[in-house]
């Protein structure tokens, strides 16, 4: 991850944290989608 500019520390934290959300979304839909093809 790019967090050695400080000067945009609060930036990197909100582009940190939507990524996060992105993924965590994307492994539950993965989840959700496995578990429905089994069903």
């Amino acid at each position: 991850m790019f967090f050695c500019t400080p000067i945009h520390s609060h930036n990197n934290l909100l582009l940190f944290v939507f990524c996060m959300i992105i993924i965590i979304i994307h492994k539950v839909n993965k989840y959700l989608y496995f578990s429905t093809n089994i069903i």
